[in-house]
């Protein structure tokens, strides 16, 4: 689970969940007007319930603005592909994190970023397997010896696919 600064030009793609007729209107992130900055939406995420559909040109940015602002994003359903990996250490025996490698300038800097989530039926998931995952935005705290005590999002999770390993594993940051 890495944390990394963000560009406040990214966009993200937003599915408009509508209760009354079950339909979802999507963004098209070619389309200029219908995209929108995340940073802008965070109010319609809070009061709409949106849906953040994560991809690879909104990956990181789409982790940027939640880590920073994880009471704006909270309630939020996150849809997010990624490969799990489990950390004995410091993870809940029910917690996992999934995510995909980023590179930010060469192969010697990647790093795996993602986020952690909590699934009642953990024993279901395979490390190092990939896994399409629907979760609720939450929060918890963690302390370690270096950083102490700090807020970190938490995905409780609501429904999750294995898939088979995509075409591309590693994201870039969109400047």
């Amino acid at each position: 689970i890495a944390k990394q600064n963000y560009n406040n030009n990214s966009n993200v793609n937003i599915a408009n969940k509508n209760n009354s007729n079950n339909t979802e209107e999507t963004s098209n992130e070619n389309n200029n007007e219908e995209t929108q900055n995340v940073s802008e939406q965070k109010e319609e995420v809070k009061e709409n319930g949106k849906v953040i559909n994560v991809n690879d040109d909104n990956y990181i940015d789409t982790l940027n603005k939640v880590y920073e602002d994880i009471d704006g994003y909270l309630g939020t359903t996150i849809n997010i592909e990624g490969c799990v990996f489990r950390d004995g250490g410091t993870m809940q025996e029910n917690q996992f994190g999934a995510g995909k490698y980023y590179m930010y300038c060469c192969a010697i800097d990647m790093s795996l970023c993602g986020f952690l989530f909590q699934y009642d039926n953990y024993e279901e998931i395979k490390d190092n397997s990939w896994y399409k995952i629907e979760a609720v935005v939450d929060k918890h705290e963690v302390t370690d010896s270096y950083y102490g005590t700090y807020t970190e999002p938490l995905l409780q999770v609501k429904n999750i696919t294995e898939i088979s390993k995509p075409k591309e594993t590693i994201v870039y940051q969109n400047y």
